[in-house]
């Protein structure tokens, strides 16, 4: 029954072709009879390209198999079927316009590949990517995402999550900040929960939850983590089962589920982000408070809402100029629900329950359910976090709901196309904060010695600043650019393109300065 997360970065565009920006850092995910085409290939045997400015760039790919349950959690076959689904990062896909040309690869002429268009209903935009199978092309040891099982740790290039190593619940958020993760920035998720029992009035919170059971599917695209929780009261137990699923700069709770028992008596259960003082000054808002400081003196303010908007109400966190907005779905479990922030470093509550963590709360910000519905209730949601920039959460509401679309074709091999070698020198050019305003990280990997040039141009084509000419070295680069200050002027806002340029290397990246 808790919120989950996204860093918001746009990515992959190219100035030759004109490519997409489709919706920051979201996943794209296909599966069932879409991949029909590959059943029973090993899962090892399919690689994820990109046909970008006239090359073809590897991608990372996760296939997570799903029993006909629907778990993550049990055994994996190895074989591609209709249960497994495969994921990816339509950011970094390539050329609008679809290429016959084909990978120099002679095992994976023997099969079809799949073209994936995937397109982005409210931005209007479209990318594509080429899934192919072949034994003989190398593994593409990028990934996205890494989870540090011993630590219970979640790391990207854009954020760190880290949870209690007791109670399984998330108590660490640190952004980073394109060399190292900064303060942490949240004291914990947390959950208080109230009832009365004969007369007799109980509350509880996250540290009163007994641990059952963890699991989890790691991989260089996505890691999913489920928890197992109960909470016992006078002998009567409820049950919870949290999933999340992290991304890159994306995090979403497609499926929480918890079981009230009516015996129970809960009358209140409010859930929350409280953050750390390394937080105060953020500022926080909902559907109808804009501007709630956040620096731990008392000032609750609390936004009644009806039921009818529970499926799809938001809340947001501006930390210094990144924001955090939450998306939730949970209609149907209580009439009565109060969106609310709450200050007091005293360690006062927004209901009278004992305070966790810190023993303070700077920002605390959530939802209250009073009187929730007894049975079993499922809930969603979504968080988008966008570095540098202050997201709009009526944007975020439109992005939950409304997904991508998916136009999955498969393609054979035709002996009079273009054979192109798969050109992986230089990868993974990205840019941190983005939005931005004014200053920017440009970072990308090279795989080898070489002679590049890294240049910025607008909208129309024309180049605006060189970032950097000249020979380097093979491994992560990065460099600065600032917006203020261009050839002897501020540009204005827009969108602009990174470019990197060199022998075998021409990849570019869409940018959007926001003053």
């Amino acid at each position: 029954m808790k919120f989950s997360i996204l860093v918001l970065a746009l990515l992959c565009m190219i100035v030759s072709v004109s490519s997409a920006d489709i919706r920051v850092s979201e996943p794209g995910i296909i599966s069932g009879s879409e991949l029909a085409v590959f059943d029973g290939a090993p899962v090892g045997d399919l690689h994820l390209f990109a046909f970008i400015g006239g090359f073809w760039y590897e991608l990372p790919v996760q296939i997570d198999e799903r029993s006909v349950s629907g778990s993550f959690f049990e055994a994996d076959d190895g074989l591609l079927d209709g249960n497994d689904e495969v994921i990816f990062q339509p950011q970094d896909f390539g050329d609008l316009a679809p290429t016959s040309a084909w990978i120099d690869d002679v095992d994976s002429q023997n099969y079809p590949r799949l073209k994936l268009s995937v397109a982005d209903p409210v931005l209007g935009s479209t990318t594509i990517g080429y899934l192919y199978r072949s034994s003989t092309l190398p593994d593409n040891p990028d990934s996205y995402i890494n989870y540090d099982d011993i630590a219970d740790e979640i790391m990207t290039d854009t954020y760190m999550v880290g949870f209690d190593n007791n109670d399984w619940f998330w108590d660490e958020l640190r952004l980073f900040d394109g060399n190292v993760y900064g303060a942490d920035l949240m004291d914990r998720e947390k959950t208080r929960i109230k009832g009365t029992i004969l007369w007799t009035n109980w509350t509880r919170n996250e540290q009163d939850f007994s641990p059952i059971l963890k699991r989890y599917v790691g991989g260089p695209v996505r890691v999913i983590r489920e928890t197992r929780l109960t909470i016992e009261v006078l002998g009567i137990t409820s049950e919870s089962t949290m999933t999340k699923h992290y991304y890159d700069s994306f995090m979403v709770t497609p499926e929480d589920i918890a079981t009230i028992d009516p015996l129970a008596g809960i009358n209140m259960v409010r859930l929350s982000y409280d953050l750390t003082p390394e937080a105060i000054g953020s500022v926080e808002s909902n559907l109808n408070n804009a501007t709630l400081l956040a620096d731990g003196v008392p000032d609750g303010a609390n936004t009644n809402i009806p039921s009818s908007e529970m499926s799809h109400f938001w809340i947001k966190i501006n930390l210094n100029g990144s924001s955090l907005v939450s998306v939730g779905n949970q209609y149907g479990i209580s009439s009565s629900n109060v969106l609310y922030h709450h200050d007091d470093s005293s360690g006062g509550t927004a209901d009278g329950t004992s305070d966790t963590g810190d023993g303070a709360s700077y920002g605390d910000i959530g939802i209250r359910m009073n009187n929730p519905a007894s049975g079993s209730h499922s809930t969603s949601a979504s968080m988008y976090m966008a570095l540098g920039t202050d997201l709009s959460g009526i944007d975020c509401q439109s992005w939950f709901d409304t997904g991508f679309n998916y136009d999955v074709a498969s393609e054979d091999y035709d002996n009079t196309s273009a054979v192109d070698t798969p050109v992986i020198i230089a990868s993974n050019l990205r840019n941190i904060p983005n939005p931005f305003n004014p200053l920017t990280e440009i970072q990308f990997q090279l795989a080898d010695n070489c002679n590049v040039e890294l240049t910025i141009y607008d909208a129309t084509g024309r180049m605006v600043n060189v970032l950097y000419s000249g020979s380097l070295a093979s491994g992560q680069q990065s460099f600065t650019w600032n917006g203020n200050d261009q050839l002897g002027q501020a540009v204005s806002s827009g969108t602009y393109f990174a470019r990197l340029h060199g022998q075998n290397i021409d990849l570019v990246k869409s940018m959007s300065l926001v003053r």
